[in-house]
C-alpha cells in the first residue's frame, strides 16, 4: 500500500519540481537551454525523493501566502530551488 502512495506521490511532485526549476530566474552563465534542461531534471528527482516532504510544506507555505495576499519579498525561503528562486509557478 505505502509503495502505491510514494509512487503516486513521486508522479506528482517530479513534474511539478522540474517545471518549478524550469520557469526559475536563472543567472548567467547558467541560463542556457542545456543547465534548464539539466536542472529541472535534478529538481524533480528532488522534489519526488523522500527528502522532498520539505519541499511539499514550502509549496503549501506559498499556497498560504498567495491566498492570504501576504508579500513574497518578505519569505523569500519558500520560493528557493536548487541555484535559484522562482516567483512566477505556485
Amino acid at each position: 500500500m505505502w509503495e502505491k502512495v510514494y509512487l503516486r506521490y513521486a508522479c506528482v511532485m517530479a513534474p511539478y519540481g522540474a517545471y518549478r526549476f524550469w520557469r526559475s530566474d536563472l543567472k548567467s552563465p547558467y541560463d542556457l537551454y542545456g543547465h534548464r534542461f539539466a536542472g529541472s531534471i535534478l529538481n524533480g528527482i528532488w522534489y519526488a525523493s523522500p527528502y522532498g516532504v520539505f519541499k511539499l510544506f514550502n509549496l503549501i507555505n506559498r499556497i498560504t501566502i498567495h491566498y492570504e495576499g501576504r508579500d513574497p519579498a518578505t519569505y523569500p525561503n519558500a520560493y528557493e530551488e536548487l541555484l535559484s528562486k522562482n516567483h512566477h509557478v505556485l
